[in-house]
């Protein structure tokens, strides 16, 4: 009798199977395709740059594995159809919330549903480990990447500090700010480490896999991986500050700065190979089997034993085009009902920033206009810039209101945290400033304290969506998703005000300053920011 063990080129020399296959990837295609350009130009971030690099190890792991999911264990058609489904509802929230992440999830868990409807649920376990390492190709919201690179800076800084003052050298620290007398060190983004955290915990996830045989193991090797980059942060910007008190603060910047950032993920590179290394050690002294190895014998001789299915089975292929022809059908219905719910969105009517005053009760201001490049990412339709001094007080601050006509993924009002932090600006509060009706604002707004060298801001911000007056960011994505369910309506405004305090002056001062100005301001733009002609709903 012969024996059951279907290889790649069978699955290929069955021209349904590679029929239905291509069917599937030309839906699938056309439901992400528009998407791609945008995926493309996060992985040209040197941020993301490491996903490159995780498409190509996924193919390999997949094609190594193929001999134990080749085997068809059993139909799971109902599974993969609800994991279809997952994919096109994390699609639908994406799209219509304009949160970009959650699209590329989407193509993630519509891969994972795919996978699932040829090879079946329970072969899905000889795919876990490269589905995992895919995760690393899906970009992170830029507002999440921002304080992940902030925590970084300020985690960096301190152990950097802390190097120099064990060798003596005076330094004083303030936030990501170094003085070291001679000479000021700002750990900006580009230093944080960022870029290198990622890979790095790729690497340790890969290493784990092909060198280490436990899994307790693998999870030290994982866990140390962002240790290993923090420590080799601090120690590049210790060095940097040793240089620049020593021989030459031009050491700082240009080619020395750029050389030393390859050296760095040098160094981590090989702290990462000793610890796995001593992990080995620890291993082969326990002489253990590879886990992996175990995990995939004894499946196999389960799959033998049991005599399931496998792709030389005719009844399992007859049925194939069948399922590949529903799901294109599914995904792509799912995808055209989601542009027609784009595409039906209601353009209020409302007046033009063009007619906006210059003056907002005893504020006196002046328009300015963004440049193309700050415009291109603003996304906006219509905006009102300006800065307006207050003449009593002395104090100066800038305006900003973006207005869109309609919302999406690529074209969104996104609070204002992640432009100041990517700024370079510390952020040192953020907080839910209540109503202060005495002081001419009766409305919350989030308010937030940054700090940058010695200048301070005080910033407010909330969101004018569709009469809603809305101060977290979460609740704002929530209702944008909404609202163009239930009202055709994803139109909206980002309204922020930041102003410079003065030397001395507190932060209750400057926001009973400040509230004045929030009072006036939102009466004013009720008539360029359409609400739903009842009275503006309150979210906190």
């Amino acid at each position: 009798m012969k024996h059951k063990h279907s290889t790649i080129i069978e699955f290929l020399s069955h021209p349904v199977l590679v029929f239905s296959s291509l069917i599937l990837l030309s839906a699938w295609l056309l439901v992400y395709y528009s998407y791609f350009p945008g995926l493309i130009k996060q992985w040209n971030n040197q941020d993301n740059s490491h996903s490159y690099l995780v498409l190509p190890v996924f193919v390999y792991l997949m094609w190594q594995a193929k001999k134990y999911y080749i085997q068809k264990i059993e139909n799971s058609w109902i599974i993969s159809i609800l994991v279809l489904l997952s994919s096109m509802l994390f699609l639908l929230v994406g799209r219509l919330g304009s949160l970009e992440t959650l699209i590329y999830i989407s193509m993630w868990i519509s891969l994972l549903g795919i996978f699932i409807l040829f090879f079946g649920y329970q072969n899905l376990r000889f795919a876990a480990f490269p589905f995992i390492l895919l995760i690393f190709a899906l970009p992170l919201p830029q507002f999440i990447n921002n304080i992940i690179s902030l925590k970084l800076k300020l985690w960096s800084s301190y152990l950097a500090v802390h190097l120099l003052q064990v060798i003596n050298i005076p330094v004083y620290r303030e936030g990501n700010i170094i003085d070291l007398g001679i000479a000021r060190l700002q750990v900006v983004d580009a230093c944080s480490g960022l870029r290198y955290l990622f890979p790095t915990i790729f690497l340790a996830l890969l290493a784990g896999h092909f060198f280490l045989k436990t899994t307790s193991a693998r999870l030290v090797l994982l866990i140390i991986s962002p240790f290993i980059c923090l420590v080799s942060n601090s120690l590049r910007i210790a060095v940097t500050g040793v240089l620049v008190r020593i021989i030459d603060p031009a050491l700082a910047e240009g080619f020395f700065h750029d050389f030393s950032g390859w050296l760095v993920y040098m160094f981590m590179l090989t702290l990462l190979a000793g610890m796995l290394a001593v992990l080995r050690r620890i291993e082969s002294k326990a002489e253990v089997k590879n886990d992996w190895q175990v995990h995939h014998s004894v499946g196999k001789e389960s799959l033998d034993r049991k005599k399931r299915e496998s792709v030389n089975d005719d009844s399992w292929i007859s049925l194939v085009p069948y399922k590949a022809i529903l799901t294109s059908i599914f995904l792509i219905s799912g995808f055209l009902i989601q542009s027609q719910l784009i595409n039906n969105q209601i353009i209020p009517a409302r007046q033009n920033f063009s007619t906006f005053p210059e003056s907002i009760g005893e504020w006196h201001g002046k328009r300015s206009y963004l440049s193309p490049q700050i415009l291109n990412s603003l996304w906006a339709d219509d905006y009102i810039s300006g800065t307006y001094i207050n003449p009593v007080t002395g104090n100066s601050l800038y305006l900003l209101v973006s207005y869109y006509e309609t919302q999406t993924t690529r074209k969104t009002a996104h609070a204002p945290t992640s432009c100041l932090l990517g700024g370079g600006w510390i952020l040192l509060s953020k907080t839910l400033s209540e109503p202060d009706p005495d002081n001419g604002r009766d409305f919350s707004v989030r308010s937030m304290v940054m700090k940058q060298m010695d200048s301070k801001i005080l910033s407010n911000f909330w969101f004018e969506q569709r009469g809603r007056h809305i101060t977290s960011e979460y609740l704002n994505k929530f209702y944008l998703f909404w609202d163009a369910l239930t009202r055709n309506r994803t139109d909206g405004a980002l309204v922020r005000v930041e102003m410079y305090l003065k030397p001395g002056q507190t932060i209750e001062e400057g926001q009973t300053i400040l509230n004045n100005f929030l009072g006036e301001l939102k009466e004013k733009i009720a008539i360029y920011v359409p609400g739903d002609n009842h009275e503006s709903t309150v979210i906190f």
